[in-house]
């Protein structure tokens, strides 16, 4: 079963124990587990199985080369291959060895192992974001249920969901809008609602609400949503939208170091400025996101009449501005030739904003 994902049909109880118990567990064990499974893998070598967890290429991709393909997705009844490589993970580190899982699940992909979402849930889980990304690439199903959620659940909330009301995720997690664009891209519905589940009375949420309600969210993750689609004003079973979870999340106490039950600096504080803005600007991404090109715009405007001149440093000044860096001459003349000629059509000046991103596009 994948470590940090809640297992279909279990009790909540039944599940904390096995949480709870699976730490103690020596490396000793875990290998003597591990022998255990592979007797019941019929057609799966010891060695190819421990080769799996260890992250051997050579090993496993001798074995597939040698007829082993046909059985890549064989299970005992609980992990199959590409859960053994995910959860070999955990091992590694405490050996010296830095590598992931990614590798050697490519490898097992690319032999026929079927791309699954508990796979990905999985990956989620472990906070290893290139084997969700082989996995989506592979077409795995990213509008699937796992138990009550989705995927883009999962991923919202950084892989901290459990069947507790209190779960949230410790840390930050690298490459998070990568993998929720990378998901969002392969149809994961956007406004999907999580469903019941008896020991935790909230439900009908969006990924939306998970991840504004986190402490660690960036704003590219809520922005990625906000641009597929997410309903901004869905209100989950407790009466709460979005903006509620994000308030709610300013009860966190601050951790500068990002690690414990708390909140990032200053995130929260950006994800409910966020909301306001895209309100302001009329509550579509569309709208939204244009807003700084409409400004630029009025500007232009002022400009050809008089009632606005350049900054006091010249068009090199405006530049730096549009393009985020110190500009070249011929950045400092494009600016000027934006905002001083006045036989450039808006159409066109229209066209040209639209390849200059702001600090809204994502």
């Amino acid at each position: 079963m994948p470590l940090g994902v809640p297992k279909r049909g279990a009790t909540p109880y039944l599940f904390a124990r096995l949480r709870a118990l699976r730490p103690v567990l020596t490396l000793r064990r875990r290998l003597v587990l591990y022998i255990e499974r592979c007797a019941a893998m019929a057609h799966i070598p010891a060695s190819v199985v421990m080769a799996v967890r260890d992250g051997d290429l050579t090993v496993v991709n001798s074995w597939l080369m040698n007829g082993g393909d046909e059985f890549v997705n064989e299970t005992d009844g609980n992990d199959k291959l590409i859960t053994l490589a995910i959860e070999g993970d955990r091992d590694r580190p405490w050996m010296g060895d830095d590598s992931d899982a990614s590798a050697m699940v490519e490898l097992l992909l690319r032999a026929g192992a079927r791309p699954e979402v508990d796979f990905l849930m999985q990956a989620i889980g472990a906070r290893n974001v290139e084997v969700g990304l082989l996995l989506v690439a592979h077409g795995v199903d990213v509008a699937a249920r796992y138990g009550p959620w989705t995927p883009l659940h999962f991923a919202a909330k950084m892989g901290a969901i459990s069947y507790s009301r209190e779960s949230r995720p410790g840390r930050a997690m690298a490459r998070h809008a990568e993998l929720i664009r990378a998901m969002l891209d392969a149809g994961a519905p956007v406004d999907a609602r999580d469903e019941s589940v008896p020991t935790r009375p909230e439900f009908d949420n969006t990924p939306l609400m998970l991840a504004a309600g986190c402490g660690y969210t960036s704003l590219d993750v809520l922005k990625l949503l906000l641009k597929y689609g997410a309903d901004v004003d869905a209100v989950a079973s407790d009466g709460r939208t979005a903006e509620d979870h994000a308030r709610a999340a300013l009860n966190l106490p601050i951790d500068p170091h990002q690690d414990g039950l708390r909140r990032g600096p200053g995130v929260v504080e950006g994800t409910l400025a966020l909301f306001r803005d895209y309100r302001a600007a009329g509550g579509t991404w569309k709208r939204y996101v244009n807003e700084p090109r409409k400004q630029l715009l009025v500007l232009r405007r002022l400009v050809e009449r008089g009632r606005a001149r350049p900054p006091r440093r010249g068009w090199t000044s405006l530049a730096r501005t549009l393009i985020g860096r110190e500009p070249s001459d011929d950045g400092a003349k494009a600016a000027h030739d934006l905002f001083g000629r006045k036989d450039l059509p808006d159409v066109l000046f229209w066209k040209v904003l639209a390849f200059w991103r702001s600090d809204r596009d994502v």
